[in-house]
């Protein structure tokens, strides 16, 4: 979750003056696009870090930006537009609750009687437009959408790369995939890129302290890919090393061109959750979603049948398993029988990793509710919601008032639609 005080949350939620859109252009192909020439409203922007029907680690899925152009007198759009990279700056004004003197100007873009207005600028996307389109009823109207750099990583072929350093290695380590991971994204972006991941604090986490081996040191190798490798991109080598790592790979907004692409895991401290006190839409699934208890992974080499593993890292009755086996990461060259590899993920998962993967139990949803820029996905939220009885009637407290029960889920994905009036679609699936 973004830091934000709590005063301005609440300014935000209750006292909204106004949003205003920009759209950049950070290598100056064009002028800053200004209100002046978007459509009201039409902005659409999905984020994801898990769409499946289940809760599935390693998400790396590109945001799409979508918004509408309109021509006027005095500028006039084209498909020229289309490969430029762009930031989009949504600025929020609200009351700043210090009093309005004489000498003070009200904004232009807004008038609020008594107080002086203040605003808090936000970064909602940065990437490439991948098309500029004309409407057809309205060839003054045109329709641009765009993908942050993570779509371009799943076009970029990286087999080679990982053959030869298995081949001529014997192995690499999770620190040299992710340094080339983080290299290809620079090159992509033009070295301006921020990547988080890279120097993240769970590369750093130690999975053996009598070897003080961490997370970003710890060798991999799967001879059976070797021999017969499957083609992989750069896309799907970083999520096979987010989702061994019990993570997500999202592109935070920022004012660089392509943004920070970073790790994201899930929220697991209650106490950090937004709540949510209204919503125009809440529908919830018939069952809570299970902390997974263990991990099933393969093991095994070009002249042994693989093996599944399994490790338990929660003591419970229930066993709920997350299935890794088909990660070629975590599908190692020896199965501890003998050999030059000792296959470490009883370490891995035994520490932060087994941490992240054991997640807190969460309602699956879909709900419909005000748009809170500071909200990320990967953050858990409550929507508050009255207990009501067969007729729909409210059932109240022995005090008299209303009865309530907080919803607990996950922000895995978002729709986030409108300009003035921003509205979240937010969905954790896990059915």
């Amino acid at each position: 979750m973004i830091s934000i005080s709590d005063t301005y949350k609440q300014k935000i939620i209750n006292e909204l003056i106004s949003n205003k859109i920009e759209i950049l252009f950070p290598d100056g192909e064009f002028e800053t696009i200004t209100e002046t020439n978007i459509e009201s409203e039409s902005m659409n922007l999905k984020q994801s870090i898990c769409d499946e029907d289940s809760l599935r680690f390693g998400g790396c899925i590109a945001s799409q930006f979508k918004i509408s152009l309109i021509n006027t007198t005095d500028r006039i759009f084209d498909s020229k537009l289309a490969g430029c990279w762009i930031a989009v700056r949504l600025t929020q004004s609200f009351p700043s609750g210090n009093p309005l003197f004489c000498g003070n100007v009200y904004p232009e873009y807004s008038l609020y009687p008594g107080e002086t207005v203040t605003g808090k600028v936000w970064y909602v996307f940065n990437g490439v437009i991948d098309s500029a389109d004309i409407d057809k009823n309205d060839r003054n109207k045109i329709t641009i959408v765009a993908y942050d750099v993570i779509s371009q990583l799943y076009s970029v072929d990286v087999t080679n790369v990982l053959q030869n350093a298995w081949i001529n290695e014997q192995g690499t380590t999770v620190g040299t995939i992710i340094t080339a991971v983080a290299d290809k994204i620079k090159s992509l972006c033009n070295n301006s890129v921020g990547t988080g991941f890279a120097s993240s604090r769970i590369l750093n986490e130690i999975i053996n302290q009598a070897e003080n081996l961490t997370v970003k040191n710890m060798r991999i190798y799967n001879d059976v890919w070797i021999n017969d490798a499957e083609k992989l991109n750069y896309g799907q080598m970083i999520a096979y090393i987010a989702e061994m790592l019990g993570a997500f790979i999202f592109v935070k907004p920022a004012s660089s061109r392509g943004g920070d692409v970073s790790f994201v895991q899930l929220e697991d401290d209650i106490a950090k959750s937004e709540i949510y006190n209204f919503y125009e839409s809440l529908y919830t699934y018939e069952r809570k979603v299970s902390p997974y208890t263990s991990v099933q992974f393969s093991v095994g080499g070009t002249n042994r049948i693989a093996k599944i593993r399994t490790y338990d890292f929660a003591l419970t009755t229930s066993h709920v398993i997350y299935d890794m086996t088909n990660n070629i990461f975590v599908w190692q060259e020896n199965d501890n029988a003998g050999g030059g590899y000792t296959h470490k993920f009883e370490n891995l998962f035994s520490g932060a990793t087994g941490a992240r993967l054991n997640n807190l139990p969460y309602i699956p949803i879909e709900a419909t509710l005000d748009g809170r820029l500071w909200v990320e996905v990967g953050d858990m939220i409550c929507i508050k919601t009255y207990v009501t009885d067969a007729d729909g009637n409210y059932i109240y407290n022995t005090d008299g008032t209303a009865k309530t029960e907080n919803v607990k889920s996950y922000v895995l994905s978002r729709e986030l639609t409108g300009i003035q009036a921003l509205t979240d679609n937010i969905i954790a699936k896990g059915v």
